[in-house]
């Protein structure tokens, strides 16, 4: 459905029981495929930012400090929808370090910082349903740590949707993966990203 057609038919879409999910699904849909608003032809290209974070992930390589990228081939995803010029498909480790995240064992974990487990984190939305300090929750398990405005990705049932902005460190489950850009970037439209109901599909079929 297009925004012209769903505009036409909006009162009666607006009185299904479903309606608020439906509406907000298609935003982030629409947004997230360049559709929302008209695209500024003076923006910078897309490859242009992919050059200069391919750099950056080569900077840090160098240093020792960058992971195996655990990000696969996107050739499939080309045919999920049609993006605006300027726009270019990519994968997760070309623009963030997987898994960013710094393990650590219980006896050395911060008790006044924030322990996140995936039952904190709302399905389908990414909200915060609870924030659990360590010395609130006991932990006998590795954990990750993550710093404010790394994007918190739950990995164990991706078709959950559980993606997050981290507005403050803390430390999760291993369940969950902090992906950290190479560039500045928006966190948060990164995260609506990942929570696109396409991927989620795709991640449901794989599953």
């Amino acid at each position: 459905m297009n925004p012209d057609r769903f505009l036409t038919h909006y009162e009666k879409i607006a009185d299904a029981p479903d309606a608020i999910p439906r509406f907000r699904s298609f935003v982030l849909d629409l947004a997230t495929r360049g559709k929302l608003v008209e695209q500024e032809p003076k923006d910078e290209p897309a490859s242009e930012l992919l050059k200069r974070s391919a750099a950056k992930k080569a900077q840090i390589a160098k240093i020792g400090k960058n992971k195996r990228s655990k990000s696969k081939q996107i050739d499939g995803f080309n045919t999920l929808c049609q993006l605006p010029k300027s726009w270019k498909w990519t994968t997760v480790g070309d623009l963030f370090l997987y898994d960013a995240g710094v393990k650590r064992q219980p006896k050395n974990l911060d008790q006044t910082l924030w322990l996140l487990e995936l039952e904190d984190i709302e399905k389908g939305s990414g909200r915060l349903l609870v924030r659990i300090t360590v010395s609130e929750r006991e932990s006998k398990s590795t954990k990750s740590e993550f710093r404010a405005g790394d994007i918190l990705y739950g990995k164990l049932r991706p078709y959950l949707n559980k993606v997050l902005v981290a507005d403050h460190p803390g430390y999760s489950t291993t369940e969950i993966v902090a992906l950290r850009p190479f560039l500045r970037l928006c966190p948060q439209y990164c995260a609506l990203a990942l929570r696109r109901p396409d991927l989620v599909r795709v991640q449901r079929c794989r599953d």
